[in-house]
């Protein structure tokens, strides 16, 4: 009896420690972050795909085999760059799926997309599913879940859904009917066969619906490209393109796809329809505004789409349009300084600083001048000019006469005097658009100032430079000079040895 009590008190101690072990594990999981998700590629057509997924991708449904195609994309990097994904077939019993063990691993790979026009970087998801012997028709859900770890270490997990439309049905079970038997068809409206619920349970409502689409047809974005801090107005219209349904309780709101570009005022930028009839169009009307410091590029609108279908069947829908954005361009200058009086023949040199205080980059700015009488070498060209930098652009300009044609004067009283011209500097903004700032200017053309001859330099004279003559003259003096003692000393030496010679 003691041991029975040991234990139960045992049991009861770990049920309420339970609660606070799981409470423990959970504040050590890392907090997950909304920013780091896996969405699909919804603009592109991968291999074995007919549309794209904002176009309302579809699988494949032939040769008994079922093709799902799912292309993701991360928002961040994923550790090793691949994900694990599982399928989820649904209930055995129901589904028209052959059931059996379809995990994967996919890797982040560079796919042809588009027809082979392009290539992409996606995790791309696609599975063959052989369909069972025995099947119904019917919309039947694939759920998709893939799992993995971000680069920071911290994992996830997401799931999606894809939807499988069986258009055939196949019981294997089911004996043929004999010809002879009557059809619900070939009675009249009032009987049925004996113990069919044909009446309550129609073939019709067991046929598949197929899927109310509803589209961007066309749309009208007014000014184009819009300037940032301005308004702009957006008419869309959208078509119901089924051909057999109706759309009911539509509802549109449309967001940009940054806070660049919102609503005006209080318009929430939601419109409500309560019907659109087959193959019918609605129009929306509204005014959106852009922020000042918004980039100068294209930025995207979206159009969430809610609306039901035949029987009430929910469904909802995207669309983008896009919107040209460009900032006002701001240039300040220092202005060329001309000189008031130039002389022909003369070179003299333009320049000039700009500097770029607009939020965009300012490209192709080019120099140049216009006027009678002066010639410039060439533009001067100073490039791309980015947002909060400046450039300074010289110019060489030759002067030459009023009358001047081809660089050559002519002769005239008129080749010298006033002439008006323009400093002209060229730049476009990032759309192409060629802006022009000018800077007059007025100068006088004197004529050419004539150098004075310079006198010619003294003649070198002949004798300058050939000291080497005087040097050799002196040295056959000395030379002279030196056997003339010699010879002076031989004589007196003879006659020295002639008076001794006498003596003895």
């Amino acid at each position: 009896m003691n041991k029975l009590k040991l234990i139960l008190t045992m049991i009861l101690m770990t049920m309420l420690l339970m609660p606070s072990i799981a409470l423990a594990d959970n504040e050590n999981e890392p907090p997950s972050s909304m920013d780091k998700v896996l969405f699909i590629d919804n603009d592109n057509v991968y291999e074995k795909m007919d549309k794209p997924y904002n176009q309302g991708y579809s699988p494949t449904v032939e040769n008994d085999t079922a093709t799902v195609v799912l292309p993701l994309t991360a928002s961040e990097s994923v550790r090793n760059g691949q994900i694990r994904v599982t399928f989820n077939l649904g209930d055995p019993d129901s589904a028209p799926f052959r059931f059996n063990n379809y995990d994967k691993t996919v890797k982040l790979e560079n796919h042809p997309i588009n027809n082979g026009s392009g290539t992409a970087d996606s995790f791309l998801v696609a599975i063959e599913i052989p369909l069972a012997e025995n099947r119904t028709m019917g919309r039947y859900p694939v759920i998709i879940t893939t799992g993995g770890e971000w680069a920071d270490g911290s994992s996830f997990s997401q799931e999606f859904s894809v939807f499988v439309t069986i258009s055939d049905e196949i019981s294997t079970g089911d004996a043929p009917m004999p010809e002879s038997t009557p059809t619900s068809e070939s009675l009249p409206e009032s009987e049925s066969l004996p113990g069919s619920e044909s009446s309550s349970t129609p073939e019709t409502e067991k046929q598949p619906v197929p899927q109310a689409k509803i589209l961007l047809d066309r749309i009208s974005i007014n000014p184009s490209p819009v300037m940032t801090g301005e308004e702009v107005s957006v008419l869309a219209t959208f078509r119901n393109t089924n051909e057999t349904q109706s759309l009911n309780n539509v509802k549109i709101t449309v967001t940009g796809e940054t806070a660049d570009i919102v609503p005006v005022g209080d318009d929430t930028g939601s419109f409500y329809f309560k019907k659109i009839a087959k193959q019918e169009t609605i129009t929306i009307d509204m005014k959106m505004k852009v922020a000042h410091n918004a980039k100068a590029e294209p930025h995207k609108i979206k159009f969430a789409i809610e609306y039901e279908g035949d029987k009430a069947t929910a469904y909802t829908a995207e669309e983008e349009a896009i919107i040209q954005i460009t900032q006002p361009v701001r240039l300040e200058f220092d202005e060329p300084q001309i000189p008031k009086e130039v002389n022909a023949g003369d070179t003299i040199s333009v320049s000039m600083n700009v500097m770029n205080l607009g939020l965009s980059t300012v490209y192709n700015v080019r120099m140049s001048v216009e006027a009678q009488g002066l010639l410039p070498e060439k533009t001067a060209f100073l490039g791309n000019i980015e947002s909060g930098a400046d450039k300074k652009g010289d110019l060489y300009v030759f002067v030459g006469t009023l009358n001047m044609t081809d660089t050559e004067a002519e002769q005239g009283e008129d080749n010298y005097g006033l002439t008006d011209g323009k400093v002209l500097l060229l730049y476009e903004d990032e759309y192409g658009q060629e802006y022009t700032k000018e800077f007059e200017f007025s100068t006088k053309i004197n004529p050419p100032v004539m150098m004075a001859d310079e006198e010619p330099e003294e003649e070198e004279p002949k004798n300058q430079g050939q000291w080497w003559i005087s040097v050799i003259a002196v040295a056959g003096i000395i030379a002279a000079i030196a056997a003339m003692r010699i010879y002076i000393k031989k004589k007196q030496k003879r006659i020295r040895q002639q008076e001794e010679d006498d003596l003895t």
